[in-house]
């Protein structure tokens, strides 16, 4: 029975149109260039810096600008990405990178999410292992489950090698790194975000074994809320509860309180736009000192 079910999950993901499959959410080459991304953390060893997060790491901490001041990072955020993600990036690569620091971007949105489309997307766009099947253990779901089974049915058949992603994709472009450019004249674009969000304890329990897990290599870690619009910020009902338990965690800067950025600096809602990464990502590098 188990056998007839995987077969039929691979040839409902190979030869039926999205639309039938809604279970089945095979996602190489998505917006956020988490295939690209991963395949260079693969290369990436001994470097200053490394970024764990969601989109707001990738759209907003560029290696740019870290390199200008002499640090060599590399940024591991993906689409959606929650601690249980987070744990299994940490646990895949974190020895081959060898980082001397973590910078951790948080928010509560990372803490509210059962992580199911963030798995999807490293399902998709990473090699698959025992780690992956314990991801979807933890997150029990049925899309889950069923991508991580065709990704493995297609890796094998394509080779994961064999893709190659386009560094410009629309408006967002891929700098080696980790980073997302996005055109900086895309502004705007404010689309009311669902502000009631509620802490996963599942999440908060993976976020802490990942805390533990890092302090044991003797890594520092600095913990960093990106700025969002002021609108969004002050609609988040949990935001003083969340901050209150990450500096429970550790060295917490919150840049929402450090920064006064209008609407000009965003794209949307929750996101910088270039002008807006630059003043933010100089502001956290002179305030941090990061490898002192």
């Amino acid at each position: 029975m188990t056998l007839f079910y995987v077969i039929g999950i691979c040839l409902l993901g190979e030869v039926a149109p999205s639309y039938f499959r809604p279970n089945v959410k095979y996602i190489k080459g998505a917006s956020g260039h988490s295939y690209t991304r991963l395949n260079e953390a693969k290369k990436i060893t001994d470097i200053d810096v490394l970024l764990l997060g969601d989109s707001q790491a990738y759209r907003g901490f560029d290696p740019r600008i870290f390199k200008s001041s002499g640090i060599h990072m590399f940024n591991m955020g993906t689409s959606g990405q929650t601690p249980v993600q987070t744990q299994l990036l940490v646990s895949r690569y974190l020895q081959k990178i060898n980082p001397k620091v973590i910078i951790f971007q948080v928010s509560p949105l990372m803490f509210s999410s059962l992580g199911v489309e963030s798995s999807i997307d490293i399902f998709s766009n990473d090699t698959n292992d025992r780690l992956s099947i314990e991801m979807a253990y933890k997150i029990n779901n049925i899309m889950t489950y069923n991508t991580l089974l065709f990704s493995v049915y297609e890796n094998s058949m394509s080779g994961y090698s064999e893709y190659k992603e386009e560094k410009q994709k629309g408006e967002d472009l891929y700098i080696n790194g980790g980073f997302v450019q996005k055109d900086i004249s895309v502004q705007h674009r404010f689309n009311k975000l669902n502000t009631d969000f509620k802490l996963n304890k599942k999440q908060l329990k993976y976020f802490d074994e990942i805390i533990r897990l890092i302090k044991s290599k003797n890594i520092k870690i600095y913990f960093v809320q990106t700025p969002i619009s002021k609108s969004l910020y002050n609609r988040v009902t949990v935001m003083d509860e969340f901050n209150s338990l990450v500096k429970s965690y550790g060295l917490y800067y919150n840049f929402n309180d450090i920064l006064d950025l209008d609407d000009s600096y965003f794209y949307d809602e929750n996101h910088l736009n270039q002008k807006g990464v630059e003043i933010f990502n100089n502001s956290l590098i002179n305030s941090i000192k990061i490898l002192n």
